[in-house]
């Protein structure tokens, strides 16, 4: 009897460094120079209501938005920035403003952002519909991934990490796994777990679990897993799932 841990995908959901915002020394001294228009349409999808920061050369106070809203912002004719920072001061845009630009775009969420500006003669509307769909669509990556205490000296942005992270998670069921509650059967078992901010795995799951037993077996399995230092992303520490495959084999 054995057995087989098989670990396939650990599909994360959870981009960017982390930099400390530096704001331009002339921000909030640019009421003397001559500014222009531009529309800003802002859409929110953050379930947390997290509110953003909106900044521009050309604006004399920064705007803190957490809604959906349509205003008019101040920028300067030419050398702008658009910039946007999570409430910890977290800059998730930097993007210079085209001088020719009339209006933006820009929808946000937890963990992801879509910005667009807005060329004379464009449909406003239009823009906005294509940004949604891009936006909704849009595929993002992990800024880190977990890391177990036995994988601490391995660089965190190497492909050993994953390595690391699977090979010390199969040791685990492999070792402590009572192949008894299988009743003779090979099975074969998906384990999705979520992995929280604080670093502790949580059993969502037990796909092709044919007995309590085994539900219950996998949570006493996962009480092993060892704390992990969690997901970055945005400058703080976010939930992510991934899913482990088991195979029960009987020979």
């Amino acid at each position: 009897m054995a057995v087989l841990p098989l670990l396939l995908a650990l599909s994360f959901t959870a981009c960017g460094l982390l930099r400390k915002p530096h704001l331009d020394a002339t921000s909030g001294a640019t009421a003397k120079q001559k500014t222009r228009k531009l529309a800003l349409q802002f859409e929110h999808n953050d379930s947390e209501g997290t509110p953003y920061t909106i900044q521009t050369r050309g604006t004399a106070k920064n705007l803190v938005l957490n809604k959906l809203t349509t205003r008019q912002i101040e920028v300067l004719p030419d050398n702008d920035t658009l910039r946007v920072l999570m409430p910890w001061n977290y800059a998730i845009l930097n993007e210079p403003i085209p001088p020719d630009a009339e209006g933006v775009t820009l929808i946000v969420d937890r963990m992801r952002e879509h910005l667009r500006f807005l060329r004379k003669g464009e449909d406003a509307e239009q823009v906005y519909a294509l940004a949604k769909e891009s936006f909704e669509g849009k595929p993002f990556q992990i800024q880190s991934f977990p890391i177990l205490p036995s994988c601490e000296a391995i660089a965190q942005d190497s492909p050993d990490m994953r390595v690391c992270f699977q090979r010390v998670l199969g040791r685990i069921v492999s070792r402590r796994f009572n192949i008894d509650v299988a009743e003779g059967q090979n099975i074969r078992l998906q384990l999705h777990i979520t992995l929280d901010s604080t670093g502790q795995h949580q059993l969502q799951g037990v796909g092709g679990a044919i007995s309590s037993d085994l539900v219950d077996e996998v949570k006493r399995v996962m009480s092993y897993f060892p704390k992990a230092k969690p997901v970055t992303h945005r400058g703080r520490a976010v939930s992510t799932q991934y899913v482990l495959p088991i195979q029960l084999r009987f020979q």
